[in-house]
């Protein structure tokens, strides 16, 4: 069985994608008629064009004058001078040094917990069995 769609028939399939077409034309119409021309938006935004071009332009420049190191191993940190003067660090103090340095403080802070942790231990076995007075390692709180 064939069926012939009318005309009516096919309008109803296609009604919402007809009514969408319908207002994209309308909005496309009022924005070419009543918005502002290619010349308008060019004399608004010149100044930001030609200003991006200049930066662009002295990027380049800059690299090409003074074009990035080959052997980033072997160069210094940028900045690490800077860093040492406000650290107080002598000239010679290398990267070497300075790991060393922050090995030892890691390490004394690990010891640091760990001996708050041995203090606050005899408290809570205190709390737990139901003591009194608070004191620790055997010596009473108020007297500390």
């Amino acid at each position: 069985m064939e069926r012939k769609l009318t005309a009516t028939a096919l309008v109803g399939n296609w009604k919402l994608h007809l009514a969408l077409a319908a207002v994209i034309g309308v909005a496309g119409i009022a924005l070419a008629t009543m918005g502002p021309t290619l010349a308008t938006i060019v004399t608004f935004f010149w100044p930001l064009v030609v200003s991006t071009v200049f930066l662009l332009s002295a990027v380049a420049v800059l690299f090409r004058i003074s074009p990035p190191p080959s052997d980033p191993l072997h160069e210094e940190v940028p900045g690490q001078e800077l860093m040492q003067y406000v650290a107080g660090l002598p000239d010679e103090v290398s990267l070497e040094m300075l790991e060393r340095l922050d090995r030892e403080y890691q390490s004394e802070k690990e010891e640091g917990e760990m001996q708050r942790r041995m203090e606050e231990e005899p408290v809570k076995e205190q709390e737990e069995s139901g003591g009194s007075r608070r004191e620790v390692s055997g010596a009473p709180l108020d007297q500390c």
